[in-house]
């Protein structure tokens, strides 16, 4: 896989991770968000500033798929090492019931 379809990856994962986060806030009561109300002052700025905030933003949207993409495949490997030594240990204990029942019959 190329650099840049990595890249690609990695923001797209930091997009869907930015919507999911804004969806888990919704809910909240509308007078935590009081103190973000912009008055002109602040929408002439923000209009002023818009190119430097969308760098801005695609830098933490990046940084935040990569630290998520991370966080996934960490936990996915842990998962996994903890289900084989599960089906490890109950393949054992079926070894040794099936042991027991055939000496049982056997006898």
């Amino acid at each position: 896989m190329g650099t840049t379809l990595v890249i690609v990856e990695l923001l797209i994962i930091g997009f869907q991770v930015l919507v999911w986060a804004a969806l888990f806030l919704w809910p909240l009561p509308k007078e935590w968000f009081s103190s973000l109300c912009l008055d002109k002052d602040w929408a002439r700025l923000l209009q002023e500033v818009t190119p430097l905030l969308s760098v801005g933003a695609l830098a933490a949207v990046y940084t935040l798929g990569l630290v998520f993409d991370r966080f996934v495949g960490w936990a996915t490997t842990w998962l996994l090492r903890k289900l084989a030594w599960l089906l490890h240990k109950l393949d054992r204990l079926l070894g040794w019931l099936a042991s027991r029942i055939c000496s049982n019959i056997a006898v």
